[in-house]
């Protein structure tokens, strides 16, 4: 089964590249252009400068005059604790599961312990 890694980023995976083998096609067209060696090399063409130093950036007065706060809350780690909801007293004492045969009927028992269905 395939890793459907050539679908979903046209990267060429053992799979696709066993079935064009196979089949003699060439594996260029079927790569992302985005993955092969000239576009790469075309991503560093453009220099990249360093910033200035701070005292010589441009910043608005508008936010300047902001000031960012940390979160209020920080969360704890691990998994949340469970919730326990208000219960009633009807739903405390209250049997969850009532069982409920399947041939006659009744409750309180299944099907397989029903004297009168296997009659």
């Amino acid at each position: 089964m395939p890793c459907n890694a050539f679908q979903l980023d046209q990267i060429l995976c053992a799979h696709a590249c066993a079935m064009l083998e196979k089949k003699n096609f060439e594996k260029g067209p079927y790569c992302c252009d985005l993955l092969k060696p000239k576009t790469v090399l075309k991503t560093y063409d453009v220099p990249i400068y360093p910033l200035s130093h701070k005292d010589d950036w441009l910043i608005a007065e508008s936010v300047l005059g902001e000031i960012v706060l940390p979160p209020k809350y920080k969360r704890p780690p691990g998994r949340p604790a469970k919730k326990d909801r208000d219960k009633s007293g009807r739903d405390m004492f209250e049997k969850k599961n009532i069982n409920s045969c399947g041939g006659c009927g009744a409750k309180g028992y299944n099907r397989r312990s029903c004297r009168k269905y296997r009659k």
